[in-house]
Order: C-alpha cells, then structure tokens, then sequence
C-alpha cells in the first residue's frame, strides 16, 4: 500500500477543503435561487463527476422534466433546520450519493456518503452488499451502521495518522477516504489491515509479549501430556487449548477489552511468524530434496 497517501496532510485538507466549498456554494444557492448558483454546487459534488457537462445535465434531469430551480431551492432550505429530512425527499438532479454527500459536508462525524464506492468497500470487507436501488431513512441508517462498524475497525489507523500530521480527521471522512482510496486501486484491504496490525503490535509492550508465549507454552505441554495418554489430537488441542484460557482467565488478564485485544493481537503475531517460519524451514528442506534428486539423477547409472 501507498501509505504516503494516508499519511498526506495535503490529501486530508483538500478533502476538509473540499465540504467547505460545498457548504458555502449551497448557502449561495440557497440565497440567489438561480440557475448558475444551482450549476456550480452541482459541479462541486463528487457524485457529478460522472457528469461531462453539469449545464446540460441539469437541463436535461432537471429543466427539461418540469421542475424548476425555486422547488429545488425550497427543499434544500431543510439543510438549515433538519437535514435528516433530505433523506425522504425526492429532489430532482440529486441522487442518494448527491443527497448524502451534502449531508455529509455538513457534518462528517455524523452522516457517510452514500455511493458505488463506499458499497463497494462494505463488500470487500465482507459485510455483505447494500441495496442501491431503495433509498430511505430506515436503509441509510442500516448503512450508516456499517460504516460505523468499519470505522471501528481502523480506527486505530485513523489515530496514529492524526497523531504523525497533528490533525483532525472526522469519522467518515476517514472512512469515506479509505472507500474512495480502495475503489482507485490505491490501497488494499489487506495491506490496511497489514498497517493496523503494525501500529497495534508496536503499542504492545513486552509483558504482553512474555504472557503470551507463557500461554502457548502451557497450551502445548497440555497438549502433549494428553497426545501421550491416547487421547485423540482434536481433543487433546481442545483440552490444552480450554486449559491454557482458564489459566488466562483465572490470572485476571481479560479484564478489559484492551487487554484482550493486546493480548489477541500479541498471539496472532505468534502465530503468523511461527506458520512463516515453519514455511521457510519447509522450503529449505524441497530445495534439499530437489538437490538430492539432481545429484542421484546426475550420477544414476546410463542406459
């Protein structure tokens, strides 16, 4: 992953550049109530990006259909007193990912932008698939939930980002980046996953480290004295791995959801190094193996 794009401040301040240029065209639409107004807040949103010319297009969707720009005016005018409330208008030339991204300029902690590419990251994630066809209040907040999960997720990448530039970055506009990153096949979910786990395991001092490994340690002594009494190796791992949480348990390590997720992280480290290290052992004993069958080859009596 390219990580200087997350760690750009330039890239998060056009971003924050980006919801106040919203904001003030929206008020200046909402002042003069005329065409030119409404075309230039439509250009500033990324949901008209697709569009090649934003005249033409709010002649065509908007215009040309009968409506004109004072109705367009009057429901946006709810921005001022209850945004929610776009979610159930029908606005003519604003979509869910129009609608959503104003809400969202007017406040990213609080509403996520509603699009192909902030689906398409909820999918990737393998939290399932977000229906783009309806649109409502109850559905958005379905989706907000998710995006809400996700956020959770790497928040902790969102933290040591702030703390390395010193800003601010609210919570879907992190997310929302992240969506927007991943459709441009600029960062992937497995390297952001990757970077989390860095910058949670450099967090972790060395006595979670130390209790861990006491922990797997157990876990296999247990394993092998009931591996030597006959008991079957499902159950025997089943049997030092219960024993090996009890011990976890009784010790009072789990008692936060810090810990636990200190603790989780430090065996998980364990894990992948010991399933790498035993693929690099694996590999030097094939290129032996391969060696020995060259030289039995090379040196095998001729026909």
């Amino acid at each position: 992953m390219n990580e200087d794009v997350l760690y750009n401040k330039d890239f998060w301040e056009s971003r924050a550049l980006h919801r106040n240029e919203v904001i003030r065209k929206l008020n200046v639409f909402l002042t003069k109530k005329d065409k030119e107004s409404l075309i230039d807040l439509i250009s500033e949103l990324w949901a008209s990006g697709a569009f090649k010319n934003t005249a033409e297009a709010v002649k065509i969707r908007i215009l040309n259909k009968g409506y004109n720009i004072g109705q367009i005016a009057q429901k946006l005018e709810l921005t001022k007193v209850n945004p929610q409330k776009l979610l159930e208008e029908k606005i003519p030339g604003f979509g869910p990912a129009s609608v959503t991204e104003i809400l969202f300029c007017l406040d990213p902690n609080k509403h996520a932008i509603f699009n192909r590419r902030s689906r398409a990251l909820i999918k990737t994630l393998g939290y399932g698939e977000v229906d783009s066809y309806t649109f409502d209040s109850r559905r958005y907040q379905r989706f907000l939930n998710i995006m809400n999960a996700i956020y959770e997720e790497f928040e902790v990448v969102k933290e040591d980002i702030e703390r390395n530039l010193r800003i601010r970055i609210p919570k879907f506009d992190f997310v929302d980046a992240l969506a927007t990153l991943l459709y441009e096949n600029r960062i992937t979910i497995k390297k952001l996953r990757k970077l989390k786990m860095e910058i949670i395991v450099s967090k972790i001092d060395k006595t979670v480290f130390n209790y861990a490994l006491e922990s797997i340690q157990g876990a296999v002594k247990q394993y092998l004295h009931w591996i030597e009494a006959g008991v079957p190796g499902d159950l025997a791992a089943d049997r030092a791995v219960n024993y090996a949480l009890g011990v976890i348990s009784s010790s009072g390590a789990l008692q936060s959801e810090s810990e636990k997720q200190k603790l989780v992280i430090a065996l998980e480290t364990m894990a992948g190094l010991a399933k790498d290290l035993a693929e690099l052992i694996k590999s030097t004993l094939q290129v032996k193996a391969s060696g020995s069958n060259n030289i039995n080859k090379e040196f095998s009596p001729r026909n």
